[in-house]
């Protein structure tokens, strides 16, 4: 399993999350997320709660490794 950042929620506060953590520490997983209004910027695909919370990046409050 990967150690890298991801999101996990509804995705709509993705960019305001990820926007400030280093894109090299952001999962590399496929297929990319298009967020942000017009600007179309593309995140790492939602994670899931399942596969466990290690290096995710919940909308409530934190994350870490």
């Amino acid at each position: 399993m990967a150690e890298r950042t991801t999101w996990w929620g509804c995705g709509k506060h993705v960019p305001s999350v990820m926007d400030d953590i280093a894109k090299d520490e952001w999962c590399t997983c496929e297929p990319r997320v298009a967020k942000d209004g017009g600007r179309e910027k593309e995140y790492p695909p939602g994670g899931s709660v399942v596969a466990g919370l290690k290096g995710m990046v919940g909308l409530g409050g934190g994350g870490g490794n």
